[in-house]
């Protein structure tokens, strides 16, 4: 007795400019850490700013 249950592939507008603002904003982290942490002055606060971002 198999059940051949599959999920439907459906994704809204808004769920896809979530994913992409989500990829633009996370990957800027990682293009650019020099400038945080010489702006945040220590790697305490650098990562605490990327932490808060993450958030926000």
């Amino acid at each position: 007795m198999q059940d051949n249950k599959t999920l439907k592939k459906s994704i809204t507008f808004i769920e896809a400019m979530a994913i992409v603002v989500g990829m633009i904003i996370g990957s800027g982290i990682f293009l650019k850490p020099g400038i945080v942490l010489s702006n945040a002055g220590t790697p305490i606060l650098a990562n605490y700013t990327a932490v808060c971002m993450a958030i926000y």
